[in-house]
């Protein structure tokens, strides 16, 4: 409007007079108000706030920003409304059918530039319109994880590049910091799995805590054949049905994904359990892989799907909105599995001990009392006098004390036994010398 309203100057040849532009936000007619050409880059949109005052200064007549209250449509009939609110109902609803105009022909890409807007800012194709700082630090980060992983072999490029990263930005901004820390301790397998603590030298075995298969990492974690890990699985998935079903999310998504994370399987592919709505998307997510997606790494063409879902149905939701909370709900789905592994592996009995550590303090005492009375001294035969019963029945310090009380007394058994002998000997060797 203030382009248009300059070259109306221009033309006519206009020097003075005053002009009455209406706008129902409140921080556009804020920021618009402003006469610094100077615009924080801390400010979003700063390149259209710029190009207003810009323009503002070039017009030879004033301008005025008045407020109108939005959607008033919605409680007076149209008639009954002022003249800058009818306009403001008037601008809604062409800014809407432009809008679905865009939707209908799948446009990816729109004209960026502003005129008057001065320097702009171009980060891998992609203009930024606020600080860029963060936009760059991404980029750098990106091309280093992406080398990375593709070196490595754990990726596609194409995989990577197909990865809905908007999304996973989107939905990892509401993650508390600590969420987000197991997030990365978790993608880059440094969690305390089995072969990680075997690593750190903190365990002597990298065994699983549920099934106490051999080696331990994030890809059996997702895949342990515990049952109580099934379960667990299982009803996380219902409850990622159950969200899909209230964000209204495509039949043939919901059918593909469900079917294919029930197999619990790394090497199951999207594509053998999709139907043909979802089939792109779906070979599109094999590329990522089944790993990946457990963590939140989405292709964005399921984005696609269903924001061509949401306008069939005609339905204002936001399919963004709906990839990143897919996102959340699938590294909701893996993090209730390490929750659930280390529930098993510090789980604890009455006595407060772990149950591993409980068992096998148990197994200790009875390994005792199997041995009997033999290697004890007399004075020391009361540990063995007073039953495994009652030895079972004490707190757990009372236990460990009574275990370390009869193992000294057996150490001190054999160590007398040993001193006699050596002491027998020496008499037989002296005698043999005499002799």
């Amino acid at each position: 409007m203030l382009l248009s309203l300059l070259a109306f100057c221009t033309f006519h040849g206009i020097t003075e007079g005053s002009v009455h532009l209406g706008c129902d936000s409140t921080n556009s007619i804020r920021h618009g108000q402003g006469d610094w050409h100077k615009v924080p880059v801390s400010i979003k949109h700063a390149d259209l706030i710029r190009a207003i005052r810009v323009l503002k200064a070039k017009l030879p007549i004033a301008v005025h920003f008045d407020h109108v209250r939005g959607h008033q449509d919605d409680h007076v009939h149209y008639d009954a409304l002022p003249r800058l609110a009818q306009l403001n109902v008037q601008m809604d609803q062409e800014a809407k059918n432009y809008l679905l105009q865009l939707a209908a022909q799948a446009a990816t890409s729109h004209p960026s530039a502003v005129t008057y807007e001065g320097w702009q800012c171009f980060i891998q194709g992609s203009k930024t319109t606020s600080d860029p700082s963060e936009a760059i630090r991404h980029a750098t980060s990106r091309a280093r994880l992406r080398e990375h992983l593709v070196h490595r072999g754990l990726i596609t490029p194409l995989g990577f590049d197909d990865i809905d990263w908007t999304a996973m930005a989107k939905a990892t901004a509401q993650f508390p910091p600590l969420y987000r820390l197991w997030i990365s301790k978790h993608v880059s397998g440094f969690s305390a799995f089995g072969n990680m603590m075997e690593h750190r030298r903190e365990w002597n075995h990298s065994r699983c805590p549920c099934c106490q298969f051999v080696r331990e990492d994030k890809s059996h974690l997702l895949t342990c054949p515990d049952p109580s890990c099934t379960d667990t699985w299982l009803a996380s998935l219902a409850g990622l049905e159950a969200w899909m079903i209230d964000v209204d999310t495509a039949p043939a998504i919901r059918h593909c994904l469900l079917r294919t994370l029930a197999t619990r399987s790394i090497t199951q592919s999207f594509a053998a359990l999709s139907n043909p709505p979802s089939l792109a998307a779906a070979q599109a997510q094999d590329a990522i892989g089944w790993i990946h997606t457990t963590e939140g790494k989405i292709s964005k063409t399921w984005r696609h799907l269903q924001a061509a879902h949401y306008r069939s149905t005609g339905s204002p939701c936001c399919a963004l909105n709906w990839s990143a909370g897919l996102i959340t709900n699938l590294l909701h789905l893996t993090h209730t599995q390490w929750c659930h592994r280390n529930a098993i592996l510090h789980a604890r009995d009455a006595k407060g001990l772990k149950l591993k550590d409980g068992q096998a303090l148990t197994a200790a005492i009875t390994d005792q009392f199997n041995l009997g009375l033999d290697g004890l001294h007399a004075r020391d035969r009361h540990y063995i006098s007073r039953g495994i019963d009652y030895v079972l029945s004490r707190p757990a310090a009372n236990q460990k004390a009574w275990l370390s009380g009869i193992r000294i007394a057996r150490e001190a058994y054999l160590a007398s036994e040993a001193r006699e002998v050596n002491a027998s000997r020496t008499i037989m060797l002296n005698w043999l010398a005499q002799a």
